[in-house]
């Protein structure tokens, strides 16, 4: 019952009374974040309900995030050595729940999670399908083996939280999986730019394994924040961004790939806390193993990555897919020692593992190839073209080149003769043509394909000279002028101008038909007609993308000119 005088001392004699009169002061330490800490001279594992190590569950410590959504990070009290096993099969029958190439990935990263103090996680895995595909069921089996709290309807982070909050979280959930749940772009497109550089920010610094520093008002500096588990992220989208992709393992999934029968059965399992208990006696076995593990783990890693290594893939790619054997391999050595399974079956999992993920890595090369920005420009100028949005003339009369229709002009349904032929151009002239020289005016090109990737909510996200320049460093450009760097002067309809000469077949080529050079020939030896040529707007699709369902020229004809599918 204190009386506190008035006057402007005040508050240091109410501090200097609370100093004198309050006896002994109790203390107590509380960790504010998940995974290994060395306390004293052990390693132990920090979770929401106290912590594991070598002997068990170690009393005494007090774990609080202070953020909602991660009290359910709670492991159960370790089980006797039978019923470990038992769990560490339930365990292992995930994988067995859809294709190896899909469960492999997510085992293997459920395992790979802790091992980030020895040897820290510079990925994250990202699940991506239609919906009904199982996406956040299956993240979330992965979630529960740290906690029999979470299911599909309880995940510890989403895609609708902030980006600080992000990064918050993905730096408390130290050496332990953090599901974000849809990521689903939608609305405007600044809604959707935004999402995506949310996605950019939190994945690129968990494979940098770094921070955005800031300030405060006194330009003291705030804390720091970075991933510091393993990231596994859902959603009906892929991240943009080539470099971005590169830090992603993508794993895709299909209506009907998840067996829903298997997973129904799983689910018990997570919720009565059977992979909870797994994880519990997996961290106990490595709690002892860590001071080692730190000295043979990155050397085995990088051994596993050199097997790897392919050309023409992204570096990051062989390193993902060798972690995730690494963690394989330490997850069934205890398996093995548990008695969960044999030598025999242990040595066939790892093939089974192993393979799969060699697989998944390939896969990986595609999601990286459509981010590449050279593949992207033309893919871009191809739909900007056969969209109606641009167009490409004849280099000699500036008028509709040879096959129009395939290079954005028109073709007129009505009159006869030469008035029936004659062709009015869609949109904006982005270059010309002359036989299989393709030859675009820079400028208009790189703005038209910007335009068309930014009403995507995407980007192109390199400047014009830099995608030259990767342009001629993929062989893409036909010829180029030394002094002028990846460009050509040339004089068309005679103006000189700075020019980017490609051949028509390379624009072609990216439709991803079975076309090629312009008039090749079939394997009849006729010409192939224009539904059989891989140019933009054409191909197996029409004009407007429609599938054509006819050769008959005169229904073609109405078909180019009102833009509509044509059924005979």
């Amino acid at each position: 019952s204190p009386v506190i005088f008035a006057g402007q001392g005040r508050k240091d004699h109410l501090r200097a009374a609370i100093q004198m009169l309050s006896g002994d002061v109790p203390t107590r330490t509380v960790y504010g974040h998940l995974g290994w800490r060395r306390i004293g001279d052990r390693w132990v594992f920090l979770h929401s309900g106290g912590a594991i190590h070598a002997d068990g569950a170690l009393d005494g410590i007090e774990v609080d995030t202070g953020t909602d959504g991660f009290l359910a990070y709670e492991l159960p009290t370790l089980p006797a050595a039978s019923e470990i096993a038992d769990a560490v099969r339930a365990s292992l029958a995930l994988l067995d729940l859809g294709p190896d190439t899909i469960t492999a990935p997510v085992l293997g990263a459920v395992y790979r999670a802790p091992l980030g103090e020895p040897d820290p996680v510079d990925f994250s895995l990202h699940f991506t399908g239609p919906t009904g595909a199982f996406k956040t069921e299956l993240a979330a089996l992965a979630q529960a083996h740290f906690g029999p709290g979470f299911n599909g309807r309880h995940l510890p982070a989403s895609w609708a939280d902030t980006a600080n909050m992000l990064e918050k979280k993905a730096f408390l959930a130290k050496d332990a999986v953090l599901v974000v749940d849809d990521f689903a772009p939608s609305g405007t497109t600044a809604d959707i730019q935004r999402l995506h550089r949310d996605a950019d920010r939190l994945f690129r610094a968990a494979g940098n394994r770094s921070g955005r520093a800031r300030m405060r008002a006194d330009g003291s500096s705030r804390p720091t924040y970075y991933p510091r588990g393993l990231i596994i992220s859902t959603g009906e989208d892929i991240p943009s961004g080539q470099s971005l992709r590169a830090r992603l393992l993508v794993i895709e999934l299909t209506p009907g790939g998840i067996s829903a029968t298997a997973l129904s059965a799983a689910q018990p399992d997570a919720t009565e806390g059977l992979f909870a208990e797994a994880m519990a006696g997996y961290l106990r076995w490595l709690a002892p193993l860590i001071a080692d593990l730190k000295e043979t783990l990155p050397d085995r890693h990088r051994a596993l990555r050199d097997t790897l290594v392919q050309s023409g893939e992204h570096r990051r790619t062989p390193e993902i897919a060798a972690s995730l054997i690494l963690s394989w391999e330490i997850f069934l050595r205890f398996a093995e020692e548990t008695g969960a399974i044999g030598h025999d079956e242990a040595a066939c999992l790892i093939t089974r593992a192993r393979a799969a993920l060699t697989d998944s890595a390939e896969v990986q090369r595609g999601h990286q190839e459509s981010e590449e920005p050279a593949r992207r420009f033309l893919a871009l100028l191809r739909s900007a073209i056969s969209s109606g949005r641009a167009h490409v003339a004849d280099a000699d009369t500036g008028t509709q080149p040879e096959d129009a229709a395939y290079w954005g002009w028109q073709l007129n349904a009505a009159g006869s003769g030469d008035e029936r032929e004659a062709s009015r151009p869609y949109g904006e002239r982005l270059g010309w043509i002359r036989h299989d020289d393709l030859l675009l005016d820079p400028d208009a090109a790189f703005a038209a394909a910007q335009k068309l990737a930014r009403d995507q909510g995407t980007s192109i996200p390199i400047k014009q000279r830099t995608l030259w320049k990767r342009l001629d460093e993929q062989g893409l450009l036909a010829s180029r002028d030394q002094a002028r760097g990846s460009t050509v002067r040339l004089t068309i309809q005679g103006m000189r101008r700075d020019l980017l000469h490609l051949r028509a077949s390379t624009l072609a080529a990216e439709t991803g038909q079975s076309g090629g050079e312009i008039g090749q020939r079939d394997e009849t030896g006729q010409d192939e007609g224009p539904e059989s040529r891989g140019l933009p707007g054409s191909g197996q699709f029409g004009q407007f993308g429609q599938k054509l369902k006819h050769r008959d020229p005169e229904e073609r004809d109405l078909r180019d000119a009102v833009g509509w599918e044509v059924e005979i």
